[in-house]
């Protein structure tokens, strides 16, 4: 079951422990709380961190992004 919650963690990184919890009482039937959820992704390394959310790079901006960088490089620390 340990398996279990990684990996339903993993491919819904912003679950929270609460809805995970429900999420195995309802595949398994097993009644489980909210700390042993917690325990469990916490032996596996995964903390109670949401993963950061990166601006959506089109091409139209990745090229003005580009130009921007080739302009200013003093901007990101390349003299």
């Amino acid at each position: 079951m340990k398996g279990k919650i990684k990996h339903e963690a993993l491919k819904y990184p912003t679950i929270s422990v609460q809805a995970l919890a429900d999420m195995v009482q309802s595949s398994s039937g097993v009644c489980v709380s909210e700390r042993t959820i917690k325990n469990a992704l916490h032996s596996d390394g995964l903390h109670g961190r949401a993963p950061k959310k990166k601006p959506f790079i089109n091409e139209r901006n990745r090229k003005k992004r580009l130009a921007f960088a080739r302009e200013n490089p003093s901007v990101l620390g390349k003299m």
